[in-house]
């Protein structure tokens, strides 16, 4: 226990300072609960600390919950006191992100799972192996609490959490771990005679034999845990027989310990920080597994037009899938399906009260939707389409003449709706397959915009149709959204300014101003 606090306590120096001292106080507690210190002095140091730890947890608790309300630092927690890079160095290496773009979200739920069960696996045989160590030159009793609850039940939860999952093998493990412990409790307890304790023992080895062959096809840590197990079975069975094998039981017990604080660290940096900070090595030998799809949804190609073509026979499903624009990637659902705009805030997150704005592939194409714009409206948007600016106008019938259809219920507000020509030859082909299309940048609600459709396949393959690739986006920000509600009164404004500069849309609206005036002198 002292091992592993004092590990964590090191990871937690990548905290705040007081979630460090946190720490440091918990491991020097349980350095101060060992029964070698003086019950005169116990009372003191242990009290004194255990009181420490209180006052933390209380601190800690309340800067947590104060800072997150107010979501900013009400109570000081300190700052870090060092990176990962510079405690762990170069030990440390990334998951391949290739394999982490080939994982689904219920593969990656399912490994984070696998994870956990692995830290239990070794942390229970950890826990009931150490306790056992001394048995030979101490009270025998002390070391039944640990078995029975680490030991045993431990490892029957992580056989029926692997067997969930359908990790067989692992369960199989589990339980012959589980069995050895029994073993070792009902001899403690002399709840048998010798000649059962010794045919338990017997069994024990016979167990753990088919558990390192089953282990032999997993990582090779778990095959040096079961060696390990394996040793200690047969210190077992060797007790029992009354062979001349002193401390044999101690140092197997040690050693299949050492063994379990390796896999516990191993398998908790892996799934806390999603690094390895320790080989657990490749399997001796390897299973073929059939081979599946690379990516967690359907591709298409920007430059090939049958996949363009492809991609319009997807958004004509109803489905929702990711468009490169002139800007950054978004998500674009077909108008003709209203239900896809509804699978957009869904699948992005976004708020309802935030509109999605409609894009069509040229102005020519609201011309003859016939909206009742102004002449000096017209002129502002031959300046603005395409590119990079968003323009905000009224709402009207003319929305049915555009071929949108019962989605103009569904994109922008009741009043408004955002007009979004992108100079995107890739985007303004596919809409001139599909009609207009509801569209919104291709992230969850909150996070960056993305930049490349493999951030997109990272973070939102799973919940898509599909995604048009087409290498980095040509901007790193969306589209600036122009507020063009008041433009007959000789005023705009901006919802968000973006790609396009303030100083370059002013200059735009104050030319056809310009030219207007012109042409009434």
């Amino acid at each position: 226990l002292v091992l592993v606090l004092a590990f964590f306590t090191i990871c937690s120096s990548t905290q705040s300072i007081a979630v460090f001292l946190y720490n440091c106080l918990l491991t020097v507690t349980s350095i101060l609960s060992m029964e070698h210190i003086p019950l005169s002095i116990q009372n003191y140091t242990f009290g004194l600390s255990a009181i420490l730890i209180w006052l933390f947890t209380v601190y800690l608790s309340t800067a947590h919950l104060l800072n997150a309300c107010a979501e900013k630092p009400v109570l000081p927690l300190g700052s870090e006191i060092t990176t990962e890079e510079r405690l762990f160095g170069c030990c440390l290496t990334k998951n391949n992100a290739k394999e982490s773009r080939s994982m689904t979200d219920e593969d990656i739920d399912n490994e984070r799972r696998d994870q956990t069960i692995n830290v239990l696996l070794f942390l229970c045989n950890m826990v009931a192996s150490f306790a056992l160590s001394p048995f030979e030159i101490s009270n025998r009793m002390m070391s039944l609490p640990f078995l029975l609850t680490a030991g045993i039940f431990g490892n029957l939860l992580v056989a029926r959490f692997s067997y969930v999952l359908q990790s067989l093998s692992r369960c199989f493990i589990a339980l012959s771990c589980c069995f050895l412990w029994t073993s070792w409790s009902l001899y403690i307890f002399d709840a048998t005679g010798i000649a059962i304790s010794s045919s338990l023992a017997i069994i024990s080895v016979g167990l753990c034999v088919l558990s390192l062959l089953l282990s032999i096809t997993m990582a090779k840590i778990f095959t040096v845990l079961e060696l390990a197990i394996l040793l200690h079975s047969i210190s077992f069975t060797t007790h029992m027989f009354n062979a001349d094998t002193k401390y044999f039981p101690m140092v197997s017990s040690i050693f299949l310990g050492l063994v379990g604080i390796y896999g516990f660290i191993l398998y908790t940096v892996k799934g806390l920080l999603d690094k390895t900070l320790l080989p657990e090595g490749k399997p001796l030998i390897k299973i073929r597994t059939p081979i599946t799809s690379a990516l967690p949804c359907p591709t298409f190609r920007s430059r090939i037009a049958s996949d363009l073509f492809k991609a319009a026979k997807v958004l004509e499903k109803g489905e929702v899938i990711c468009v490169p624009t002139d800007t950054v990637y978004a998500l674009a659902g077909s108008c003709s399906k209203p239900d896809s705009i509804s699978k957009i805030y869904h699948i992005k997150g976004r708020p309802p009260e935030k509109p999605i704005c409609l894009c069509i592939s040229n102005l020519q194409q609201l011309r003859v939707a016939n909206p009742p714009f102004s002449p000096l409206l017209w002129r502002f948007m031959d300046k603005c389409y395409p590119g990079g600016i968003t323009c905000v106008v009224k709402k009207g019938p003319w929305l049915q003449n555009l071929g949108v259809g019962e989605a103009a219920d569904f994109v922008g507000t009741k009043e408004s709706v955002a007009i979004r020509v992108p100079d995107s030859s890739v985007l303004s082909y596919l809409v001139s397959i599909t009609g207009p299309l509801a569209i919104t940048s291709a992230n969850p609600s909150g996070e960056p915009d993305s930049t490349h459709h493999n951030t997109v396949l990272d973070t939102l393959g799973g919940k898509l149709a599909g995604v048009v690739c087409d290498d980095e986006s040509n901007e790193t920000v969306a589209s600036t959204v122009v507020n063009c509600m008041k433009f007959d009164e000789g005023l705009i404004s901006y919802f968000r300014v973006g790609c396009v500069p303030k100083d370059i849309v002013d200059n735009l609206f104050d030319e056809v101003k310009k030219e207007q005036s012109d042409q009434i002198n």
